[in-house]
């Protein structure tokens, strides 16, 4: 029996099995699962920080043309 008088899920050696702390290895499964994907979250994050930064150049000067052609759009109207 545990604190409380809750029953131990899985013994090993007639001594409760747990894994910080946690009774139930689902539990314990999902809590290691959530640091486990934030960690790759992060990594992920640190790779791809900057990409795509290249044609940003580009990009602006086709947004500016854009915006050219439709403010002499509106003119016209």
């Amino acid at each position: 029996m545990l604190h409380g008088g809750a029953r131990c899920p899985a013994t090993i050696r007639g001594r409760c099995r747990t894994v910080l702390g946690i009774n139930d290895p689902w539990i314990a499964a999902a809590y290691l699962l959530c640091i486990a994907s934030t960690l790759l979250c992060v990594v992920y994050g640190l790779i791809n920080w900057n990409r795509g930064g290249e044609k940003e150049k580009e990009q602006i000067k086709e947004e500016a043309g854009w915006e050219k052609k439709e403010h002499e759009v509106e003119e016209s109207l």
